[in-house]
């Protein structure tokens, strides 16, 4: 069973299924609550956990909604040609999002040199990069 609270105090839980990836467990937030899949953000105490993850079972976690403006900002990457030029015209804040940055590494290699520069550094960030793009 997963167990899923906002920071507003709202609750759900879930029987995961055995080889549920935290991609299952957005959908059927997103058909049990109507949050889209990609407002969705989960922290796991004190770690965001990655879409491709696969989900343990008895897990709690806290679900944060994005702002729309990374909402959109996630979309605009997806949707563009230039994903670097997107990135280097977005809001420094979302330089340092991973799912922002996987998202833009995943269309463009080279938008890795955009990002901040603990994540550059960062063996967590770089597995998951390599990890995203096969």
């Amino acid at each position: 069973m997963v167990q899923v609270t906002t920071l507003a105090g709202d609750s759900w839980s879930f029987p995961a299924q055995e080889g549920w990836t935290l991609r299952d467990l957005k959908d059927a937030v997103k058909q049990e609550t109507g949050i889209r899949m990609r407002e969705q953000r989960f922290i796991d105490g004190t770690r965001e956990l990655q879409e491709d993850e696969p989900l343990k079972d008895q897990l709690h976690l806290t679900l944060i909604r994005r702002p729309t403006e990374q909402v959109l900002l996630l979309q605009a990457l997806e949707d563009s040609h230039h994903p670097e030029r997107v990135l280097r015209r977005a809001p420094e804040q979302f330089l340092a999002d991973w799912e922002v940055l996987l998202t833009a590494t995943a269309r463009e290699a080279s938008c890795i040199c955009l990002a901040e520069k603990s994540l550059q550094g960062s063996p967590d960030f770089i597995l998951a990069v390599l990890k995203r793009n096969g």
